[in-house]
């Protein structure tokens, strides 16, 4: 799945399948992971906001040490810096990669299509720019509305 899809799906698990799944230690962890995305995702925060990011975050990651007898991983570890990110940066929101992401599977669709390997960075941008000149001779554009009029 893509950031996107996962992202998607895991705000939606709950709702699917909740009711069929015991309560345990498990399933609850996973619910505050959950939490921690929607936190995270917030468009604005207070102090108090990002305090209890902190705590949520803090009390997921020890339970997941606990639960799964584990380290945490480099990925699970960045999360413990998040509330210093937001302080500094404002809300991740606004700075996630999910736009990024999708362009990168495109590219990775036009490399699996060419046989030129000398240069695959200008093979890719020059096949993007003929992408790009294809959709605005044929007035198409992800806005619903043409982008030469």
């Amino acid at each position: 799945m893509t950031g996107g899809q996962m992202k998607c799906f895991l705000e939606n698990l709950p709702m699917m399948i909740g009711h069929k799944v015991p309560d345990c230690e498990q399933w609850r962890f996973l619910i505050g992971a959950i939490k921690i995305g929607f936190w995270i995702m917030k468009p604005a925060y207070t102090r108090e906001d990002i305090e209890c990011l902190r705590n949520l975050i803090t009390e997921n990651l020890d339970e997941y040490i606990r639960l799964f007898d584990t380290s945490l991983k480099p990925k699970a570890h960045f999360l413990t810096h998040y509330h210093l990110a937001i302080t500094w940066n404002g809300p991740t929101k606004y700075t996630n990669t999910f736009i990024p992401e999708m362009n990168h599977k495109t590219f990775k669709q036009f490399a699996s299509r060419i046989a030129n390997r000398q240069n695959i960075a200008y093979s890719l941008a020059y096949k993007d720019q003929l992408s790009m000149a294809h959709a605005l001779n044929e007035n198409k554009s992800n806005l619903g509305r043409p982008f030469l009029e």
